[in-house]
């Protein structure tokens, strides 16, 4: 079973994010597909990640970003990593961290190295530029000019950057502190349910 996963009950659909490889990319859309299908109004991604691949992160913030229902995404346990960028990407207004949650950012690493210094040089170019583009994306995500969590990691001498609840917010990474409870008025219609006030998303102009 995919470490990323789906489950209905009475209250709504839970997407579960852990892991970003190809099963977790298809079990985000499928997700995602099912909440639409089920008629909620949004879909929500439950992440307690450690990290993952960062193509697959890229798949999924491609996910995302296409959906044509609002995305709430609420970090439980921990979101590190491609778990923090993934975090980000929600849909603004609908980002939640967990009181107790743990969540890093740091660069890109280069995976196992290679016997031939050619081919680790090439996975250390490409390397840089998925950092690169994942970086430009949360500083996107967060409102922020280009180059904010460049700096912030840099200054850091490059190291695990942690924050916790109330620093991802100053940070611009989630807009609420607390886990919203999803609770259905109808059997079409389920909603998020929580004790703050909050601006009803947007939806995207269609291009």
């Amino acid at each position: 079973m995919s470490d990323c996963d789906c489950d209905s009950s009475d209250t709504g659909r839970r997407i579960w994010v852990n892991d970003f490889d190809e099963s977790d990319v298809r079990a985000l859309q499928r997700g995602i597909d099912l909440s639409i299908a089920e008629h909620q109004t949004f879909a929500a991604v439950f992440i307690d990640s450690y990290g993952g691949d960062a193509t697959g992160l890229a798949a999924m913030l491609d996910i995302i970003a296409a959906s044509p229902i609002p995305v709430a995404t609420i970090a439980i346990g921990k979101a590190m990593s491609a778990g923090a960028i993934l975090l980000a990407a929600g849909t603004p207004s609908l980002r939640f961290a967990a009181p107790s949650v743990a969540i890093m950012i740091h660069e890109m690493l280069v995976g196992h190295r290679p016997q031939k210094m050619p081919e680790y040089m090439a996975m250390a170019a490409q390397s840089k530029r998925e950092n690169a583009a994942m970086i430009r994306r949360l500083d996107r995500a967060c409102g922020k000019q280009p180059g904010y969590w460049h700096s912030l990691i840099r200054a850091g001498g490059n190291a695990d950057f942690y924050l916790d609840a109330k620093a991802a917010k100053k940070h611009g990474l989630v807009d609420h502190i607390g886990l919203p409870a999803l609770k259905s008025s109808s059997s079409r219609h389920v909603e998020l349910q929580f004790n703050w006030p909050v601006e009803k998303p947007k939806r995207k102009p269609r291009k």
